[in-house]
């Protein structure tokens, strides 16, 4: 959902590669246009044999608080199979401000092949910002996300909670059972102020010094319980410190 008091606009995803969004979520009878294919954010990053976006585990969907970006985890390429693009788990990002100020008289529709691997055609098509790869060592990726808006504030002592976002945060862990279930680590990218994403480099692993962090290990702070499967993800500052 959008946020901004004068959007009234929604965006769902599908697992199989498709962004739709609707105008007037308010609406008794609504509808739905895709207006952007992952293959395009693909495409970004592998211009050469770029994956499909068939069945690629498209998921966690979220509008920044602004209204200005949507961020979207894919968890990989082509299809459910081994032997294709199976390290190419991402986090891209989409400029959605013209789709949002064409408010009910939205043009944007993903209608040709063309348009799945190079953005809509149409003026108010979202325009992909950035995409970034996820790489994973299992057939997984990127399930879920979150956006971090808190900006430290009094020496870092305090925050305060903005409408921008400066990271976002990605799980590689989906279902285990389906085979799906990813490598259990969680990935930090950082956020310009324009939308672009690059990767934490500093956000590394205690243990192995591996970037991102492994929930596969025997000791917590809570006890020796072993292996863990991050899903869910929050950015939390406790309440004696918001400002």
């Amino acid at each position: 959902m959008t946020h901004q008091p004068r959007h009234k606009g929604a965006f769902v995803a599908t697992g199989m590669g498709a962004v739709y969004y609707t105008p007037d979520i308010t609406k008794r009878e609504l509808t739905w246009r895709q207006v952007f294919d992952d293959a395009t954010a693909f495409r970004r990053i592998y211009p050469r044999d770029t994956p499909t976006s068939a069945a690629d585990g498209g998921s966690w969907l979220m509008v920044s608080p602004d209204d200005r970006f949507l961020f979207h985890t894919v968890m990989f390429g082509g299809n459910n199979s081994p032997a294709v693009n199976a390290e190419s788990g991402m986090v891209y990002v989409l400029d959605i401000r013209r789709l949002l100020a064409a408010g009910s008289r939205t043009s944007c529709r993903i209608d040709t092949i063309a348009e799945t691997v190079r953005g809509g055609a149409e003026p108010d098509c979202p325009a992909l910002v950035s995409a970034l790869p996820i790489v994973d060592t299992t057939l997984g990726g990127p399930h879920w996300g979150a956006m971090d808006t808190f900006r430290p504030v009094a020496g870092g002592k305090h925050f305060r909670q903005t409408d921008q976002v400066s990271r976002v945060v990605t799980s590689n862990y989906f279902v285990a059972p389906t085979g799906l279930d990813g490598d259990a680590r969680i990935c930090m990218a950082l956020v310009d102020p324009a939308g672009r994403l690059t990767e934490d480099r500093a956000f590394r692993d205690e243990h192995t010094g591996r970037r991102c962090v492994s929930f596969d290990r025997t000791s917590w702070p809570h006890g020796d319980t072993g292996k863990a499967n991050p899903h869910g993800l929050l950015f939390a500052v406790a309440d004696a410190q918001l400002r």
